[in-house]
C-alpha cells in the first residue's frame, strides 16, 4: 500500500543523534507514512538503533549501502520509496511532530512538485544551546504562501539551497531523473538535486514555519572538510556538463543562477584559505580553479547583469577571483584579519563585563554566537523596535534600550547594526552609555 510520505534518513556513525531524529519521525502526526533508514556502514552503535526501532515499527525499514555516499544513499532512499511525497530527513537532525502532515495537506491542496518550510538552526556551545531561525537565502517574503515556477519567479533559485526541509513528490523527481550524485562522502551533492529540482517544477511552495530542526557545527560535519572546492565543482560540472542544466534555465533566471554559482565557490575557496593558511598553491583549490575561473570571465564577469546582481564589494572579488588570484587571496586574508582584531576588541571588552547587544537581527544573532563561542554571556538584547520588547529571540530576552540602561548603565553596549550602527551609537550616548562597540562583519 502506497504511504502518503516516505522519509529517506541516510545515516553514518550519528548514534549520540539518532533517537531524537528517529523519535521525531514516528511520532509525527501524519502515521500513513514509511521510514526508510539507508545506513552506510556505521559502527558506532547506530545500525544497532535503527534495528531496534524497525523491530518495533513495521512502517520502517533499514537498508544498507556498499558505499559512503550521502547522494547513493538518498538515491536509494528516492528507488526504494513507495509514498506519494517523499522526504529526506538527515539522521543528526531533527523534525517538528507536524511537520509532515501541514507539507503533505498543502501539497494535496494545490497539486505540488514540491514545497519547502522554514528551518532553524541549532548550534551547542557546552551548555549553552543557540537556536535561531534559517531563512531562506536572498529571501523574498512575497512569494511566500503562493504556487510558484522559476519561470514566474525566477528569485527562488536564490532562495532553495537544502535538500532538506521540505516534501517532493515521488513521481515528479523520477519523470525528470532528478537524483544526486554519488559522489564519496556527505558532502554537497545536494547543489545539483535542488538545481534540478528548482528549474523542472511547474508547482512549488515556501511556507515561513520553521518545522525543521537543523544542527549546525558539530565537529563531525562534512561542512569542516578541506575538500569543499572539490566538491563543489564535481556537482557544478556535472549540472552543466552532463545535465545540460544550462539549456534548462529560462533566460530570466541566468542571472540568479550565476550569483548562486559565485557565492557557493568563493564561500568554499574563503573556507579552505582559512584552514590552510591562505596558501596559494594548495591542491585543495589549484585543481580546480582553471574551470571556474573560465566560468567566471565567461559567464558573470562579461555578463550584462555583473553590476546588477553583485554589490561593488562583491565585484571586487569576483573580478579579483578571475583575474588576479594572488591579490584575491591578500584581499581575503586582510579582511579576514581585521574581522579578527574586532572580535578581539570585542571580546576582551566584555570580559569582566556585563554585556548587552543593541540590534537583534543576524548582525547581533552572530554577536551572540561570538560571545558563546568564547564562553561569555549577553545580560541582553535591546532593539528600537517595539513589537520586540519584552519578548525572547535565542532565548534571550529583548527589551528598550532605555530599559536596559537602567538596568545595566555600566554595562558593555555591542551595536550589532550594519545600516544605522552611527545613529545607534549617538542613542546610547544621550542615553550616558559610556562603553560601546561597533560590530562589524567586515571592512565596508
Amino acid at each position: 500500500m502506497e504511504a502518503k510520505v516516505s522519509v529517506i534518513m541516510p545515516s553514518l556513525n550519528v548514534v549520540k543523534y539518532i533517537d531524537e531524529c528517529v523519535e521525531s519521525v514516528l511520532n509525527q502526526t501524519l502515521k500513513d507514512i514509511e521510514i526508510i533508514c539507508v545506513d552506510a556502514g556505521s559502527d558506532d552503535g547506530t545500525y544497532e538503533r535503527l534495528m531496534e526501532y524497525k523491530s518495533n515499527d513495521s512502517r520502517m525499514r533499514v537498508l544498507h549501502s556498499d558505499v559512503r555516499s550521502y547522494g547513493a544513499q538518498v538515491n536509494m532512499g528516492i528507488n526504494q520509496a513507495n509514498g506519494e511525497y517523499v522526504c529526506i530527513v538527515e539522521t543528526d537532525d531533527y523534525v517538528d511532530l507536524n511537520m509532515l502532515e501541514r507539507l503533505y495537506d498543502l501539497a494535496k491542496i494545490h497539486s505540488l512538485d514540491y514545497i519547502k518550510a522554514g528551518a532553524n538552526s541549532i548550534q551547542q556551545f557546552g551548555e549553552r544551546v543557540l537556536k535561531r531561525n534559517m531563512v531562506f537565502a536572498d529571501t523574498d517574503f512575497s512569494i511566500y504562501d503562493k504556487v510558484v515556477s522559476i519561470e514566474e519567479y525566477p528569485q527562488i533559485l536564490l532562495m532553495d539551497c537544502y535538500i532538506w526541509r521540505g516534501i517532493y513528490k515521488r513521481q515528479f523527481l523520477l519523470d525528470n531523473s532528478i537524483y544526486c550524485s554519488e559522489t564519496n562522502g556527505a558532502a554537497y551533492q545536494d547543489i545539483g538535486f535542488t538545481h534540478l529540482v528548482t528549474v523542472n517544477a511547474k508547482r512549488a511552495m515556501f511556507i515561513d514555519e520553521p518545522f525543521y530542526q537543523y544542527r549546525k557545527g558539530r565537529n563531525e560535519s562534512s561542512s569542516k572538510s578541506p575538500n569543499g572546492v572539490k566538491y563543489t565543482y564535481n556537482e557544478y560540472k556535472r549540472l552543466i556538463g552532463e545535465c545540460g542544466y544550462l539549456n534548462k534555465l529560462p533566460e530570466a533566471a541566468a542571472d540568479k543562477f550565476w550569483r548562486r554559482f559565485a557565492k557557493a565557490v568563493l564561500c568554499e575557496v574563503n573556507h579552505i584559505l582559512r584552514i590552510t593558511d591562505y596558501d596559494l598553491n594548495t591542491e585543495h583549490i589549484s585543481l580546480y580553479y582553471d574551470w571556474f575561473q573560465e566560468m567566471f570571465s565567461q559567464n558573470i564577469i562579461k555578463s550584462v547583469f555583473f553590476e546588477s546582481i553583485f554589490s561593488e564589494n562583491e565585484r571586487t572579488e569576483v573580478n579579483l577571483f578571475a583575474t588576479d588570484f594572488k591579490a584575491y587571496v591578500e584581499l581575503i586574508h586582510k579582511n579576514d584579519m581585521l574581522l579578527q582584531k574586532n572580535n578581539s576588541n570585542m571580546i576582551n571588552a566584555a570580559v569582566d563585563s556585563q554585556v548587552v547587544i543593541f540590534g537583534c537581527g543576524a548582525y547581533g544573532l552572530c554577536v551572540l554566537e561570538t560571545l558563546y563561542d568564547n564562553d561569555l554571556e549577553a545580560a541582553g538584547f535591546c532593539d528600537n523596535n517595539e513589537k520586540l520588547w519584552g519578548t525572547k529571540k535565542a532565548d534571550v530576552p529583548v527589551n528598550s534600550p532605555e530599559y536596559m540602561v537602567s538596568r545595566y548603565p555600566d554595562a558593555v553596549y555591542i551595536v550589532a547594526n550594519k545600516k544605522h550602527a552611527d545613529d545607534i551609537e549617538r542613542e546610547l550616548r544621550q542615553l550616558n552609555v559610556k562603553k560601546i562597540i561597533i560590530y562589524k562583519r567586515y571592512e565596508e
